[in-house]
């Protein structure tokens, strides 16, 4: 971390904030304390070094205030505060280099913590990603029932129906949007390619109304089939149906066969002629 300002300044803040804080040189010895790190520590500490306050020893101070000097980000570490009683009172303590813009001084600064109070919000704090966590899986588990609820309804809404030798019937039903008819081309050209459907007949009947975009797709679907060789038969279209395609304004090919209802589009199939 870089600390823009003066020295003086920064000295002056660290004192009014209520982290209890450090400031020391590199090799421990201790050049600022505020008045909570005062409290933990029990004495002002300053001129002394971190060994002659803490159970640590003056090597392991050492390397880490040395790790923290060369961090950009603040390092965890551990210092064990003695009390009167002769026990000692475990502190997690965070360091980072410290540089002034007049100071070419190596000074680190300490951010104690009562470990105590640091592994209640650690755990409070993991407990809360676990929920997150469990809440994330269990979106992921509702978005992937959902993609293959959708996957199966695509399936059983586009069925190709091996009518006779040479004839496929596809019932047309439901919302027919955009990913029906991708789904519903998709598998239709490789149906027809593996049997060699010389007949595709899509039937409408189960379709109470059609659109633009509709009108689109069941041409495209057509065209596409007349290019594998095979013949395409519009079934079902109603008298509302029938209107709106000549509304759209759309230009029919002649690809595209039409009759009243299935049995008139399977007697085309067969040769007959259509009611």
């Amino acid at each position: 971390m870089d600390a823009n300002g003066s020295e003086v300044s920064f000295r002056a803040l660290a004192r009014c904030l209520p982290e209890a804080l450090l400031c020391t040189s590199t090799s421990g010895e201790v050049l600022e304390v505020n008045r909570p790190a005062q409290q933990v520590l029990g004495r002002s500490g300053v001129g002394l070094n971190l060994a002659d306050l803490a159970r640590e020893d003056q090597e392991e101070i050492e390397r880490y205030l040395g790790m923290c000097y060369r961090s950009r980000s603040f390092l965890p570490g551990t210092l064990h505060v003695p009390r009167a009683d002769g026990s000692f009172d475990g502190f997690r303590t965070w360091g980072v280099r410290l540089e002034f813009d007049n100071s070419d001084a190596a000074m680190v600064l300490l951010r104690l913590e009562e470990k105590k109070k640091a592994t209640a919000a650690f755990v409070a704090l993991n407990r809360e990603l676990d929920k997150l966590n469990m809440q994330r899986r269990r979106l992921n588990k509702q978005r992937a029932l959902i993609r293959k609820q959708k996957a199966e309804l695509l399936e059983f809404t586009a069925p190709m129906i091996d009518v006779w030798e040479g004839v496929l019937l596809v019932p047309l039903f439901g919302v027919l949007t955009d990913a029906y008819f991708d789904r519903v081309l998709d598998k239709l050209l490789d149906t027809v390619a593996l049997k060699g459907a010389r007949w595709v007949v899509l039937d409408m009947t189960g379709t109470p109304s059609t659109s633009a975009a509709v009108t689109g797709s069941i041409v495209r679907i057509a065209c596409a089939i007349r290019l594998l060789g095979a013949s395409c038969i519009l079934s079902g279209l109603g008298p509302e149906l029938a209107r709106g395609v000549v509304e759209q304004g759309g230009v029919i090919p002649r690809e595209l066969l039409f009759t009243k209802n299935l049995h008139s589009a399977l007697a085309m199939c067969l040769g007959g002629e259509p009611d």
